[in-house]
Formats: structure tokens, C-alpha cells, sequence
């Protein structure tokens, strides 16, 4: 490549090529060997927005983040959940070694009325923000992706990992990373059907009952 090209793709912080694949930074272990060896970066992604898909709440798509929040909380760092559709059970949370004085839930439900969208996302995006916020879980349905964007801006500026909980049926997304989830008897199927830095589909399925 012609030398006076190089140096201005060198200046471009934008531009992001795949020979770069190799050398990006190494993700935050998953706490699953089987799911770290088929994620890009061996691991969940840095300062970035990860979705996932699950047809129904409760399939185990909390139980797959515990290792990851366990490990955030030990270095201090907060865990922020946003409009969950159910109350975290604590002793289980305990059980998984994470520190409830690190844990923040967010119910922004007030007087039965439903709760804007706007607010959901206003509250993620500072959440994000805010130094010391290791991960921000929100529990959110209909979401532009120009909303999305901006959640990755945010969790690029505060260096923080934003999950996104969607419906199945949301197809496109500018995320850094998507995950569908499907129960396969006893097992969690877990379908990559988008990763930053991956040119293909990958799948594996997790023995929560093993762990």
C-alpha cells in the first residue's frame, strides 16, 4: 500500500478495518468457556451495547450475565437495572458473589401510568455515563436505532457495557454484538446472529444445570 495512503488511513479514527480483527481488545470473559471461544473478542465486548433476544423473560438470560456482573462488582464497579419486569431475587444474586451494595434498580413506573420510552432511554444513557457504571441492564421494547447510537456513545464515554433486553421479533440494530436465545430442553441455545468483527452466524448451548 502506497505510503502517503497509509498515513492517511492512520489518521481516519472512524475507519475500522479487518486486519484490525486480531489486535482489538480483549473482551471481559463471559464466564463460559464454550460461549468466550466463539465471541470475536473471547469475550463480551468492551464499552458497547449487546443485545438480547429472548422470545419470553426468564429463559436464563440473566443467569448468562452473572459470571460477568459478579466479576464487575468485585472491582467496585456499579450494576444498574432498568425497568426489570420482575424483582431481582437477592439471595440468588449473592449466591452468584455479586455485591448488592453495587446493585441499583431503576423503576420508573409511577401512578399505573406506562412508563415513556424516552424515559427508559434518558435514564440508560446517564446511567452509562456515569463513572463507575460497569453495566446498565434495560428492559425496553420498540427502540430506534438512532436511540441505540446514542446508548453506544454513551457507554463508549463512560466506558461501560449497556444490555439491551428485546423481543425476538427486533430485527436490525446497529449493537456492537446480538444474541438470540432459544431453549433447547435443558439446555440455552445461544445464536450469534450479529458480532462486531465476525462474518458469520455461530451458535452454542449452555448446561446451566452443571454450573
Amino acid at each position: 500500500m502506497d505510503s502517503k495512503l497509509e498515513d492517511l488511513l492512520r489518521q481516519s479514527p472512524a475507519l475500522w478495518r479487518g486486519r484490525d480483527i486480531s489486535s482489538s481488545k480483549q473482551g471481559i470473559s463471559s464466564g463460559y468457556p464454550e460461549l468466550d471461544r466463539i465471541l470475536p473478542n473471547r469475550g463480551w465486548p468492551r464499552n458497547s451495547i449487546i443485545e438480547i433476544m429472548v422470545p419470553q423473560n426468564g429463559l436464563g438470560e440473566l443467569q448468562l450475565l452473572l459470571p460477568v456482573m459478579s466479576s464487575l462488582s468485585r472491582l467496585k464497579n456499579g450494576l444498574v437495572w432498568i425497568e426489570p419486569p420482575f424483582l431481582p431475587y437477592a439471595p440468588a444474586l449473592e449466591a452468584a458473589q455479586i455485591d448488592l451494595s453495587h446493585l441499583l434498580v431503576i423503576r420508573l413506573q409511577s401512578d399505573g401510568r406506562q412508563t415513556r420510552i424516552g424515559d427508559i432511554l434518558w435514564t440508560a444513557e446517564k446511567a452509562l455515563r456515569t463513572p463507575g457504571c460497569g453495566m446498565a441492564l434495560l428492559w425496553v421494547n420498540n427502540i430506534k436505532d438512532k436511540m441505540v447510537r446514542r446508548l453506544q456513545v454513551a457507554a463508549e464515554s463512560g466506558q461501560s457495557i449497556g444490555i439491551l433486553f428485546r423481543p425476538v421479533a427486533e430485527q436490525t440494530s446497529p449493537a456492537a454484538l446480538r444474541l438470540v436465545l432459544k431453549p433447547a430442553g435443558r439446555m440455552l441455545q445461544i445464536n450469534i446472529v450479529k458480532a462486531r468483527g465476525a462474518c458469520h452466524q455461530q451458535s452454542v448451548e449452555i448446561d446451566f444445570s452443571i454450573i
